[in-house]
């Protein structure tokens, strides 16, 4: 049911869009790369942005956030919060449910359970409890890459999170991602981008606005 949607939406945004770049498109709504070359999926890994095309924790905080915002004011908080994780659950089934958006739905689930109680979820652990329950249920993600990849940029990212303007923000997060996934991307594939920090911070902030207009759209 879900892929049966997402292979509708994806059909429509690439037939709205053609080529690579209403495949981008595609890949930064619901993830994936099958609509790109293959030369334009090798740039994308050579300069470390391939993640880009991979649903993740922003895509979930950007739909958890507009059904909150539409809904909150509405119906109050305790019944917005249910329809908020029923979205997280919708938009990680049309995404792929890959390791990485599980992981992040399921954080997100967390912290929107946590609203409904009127408690505040500490990231953190929120992650390792994930992290945990998901190596539980299917031991051999323990060898995923996608898996060790969002698990490790998520933790290096809660790490160094704080406070600060939205540039050092910025470079702190694309930093912290990037020497935290740079080990695992060297033991893997026996290089990494040099770059990538730099590529990162120049095309970072264009990735939410391509994905709310695209969703809007759609």
């Amino acid at each position: 049911f879900a892929n049966t949607f997402r292979v509708r939406f994806v059909n429509t945004i690439t037939s709205w869009i053609p080529g690579n770049e209403g495949g981008l498109a595609a890949g930064i709504l619901l993830g994936g790369q099958n609509h790109l070359e293959p030369r334009v999926v090798e740039d994308f890994r050579k300069t470390g942005v391939s993640h880009i095309v991979a649903a993740s924790g922003y895509n979930v905080t950007v739909v958890s956030g507009w059904v909150l915002a539409a809904l909150n004011r509405v119906v109050g908080r305790r019944t917005s919060t249910f329809f908020v994780i029923l979205s997280i659950i919708l938009y990680v089934f049309v995404a792929g449910a890959g390791p990485p958006i599980v992981r992040a739905g399921l954080m997100a689930i967390v912290a929107a359970l946590g609203l409904w109680l009127g408690r505040k979820s500490t990231p953190m652990w929120a992650l390792l409890l994930v992290g945990w329950g998901m190596l539980m249920w299917r031991p051999e993600l323990w060898e995923d890459i996608g898996f060790q990849l969002s698990f490790a940029a998520t933790a290096g990212i809660l790490l160094v999170s704080g406070r600060g303007n939205w540039v050092v923000a910025e470079l702190k997060t694309v930093l912290a991602a990037y020497f935290a996934t740079a080990p695992i991307i060297l033991y893997h594939f026996g290089k990494v981008s040099l770059v990538a920090p730099m590529v990162n911070l120049l095309v970072s902030w264009v990735v939410p606005i391509v994905m709310q207009i695209v969703g809007v759209a759609l």
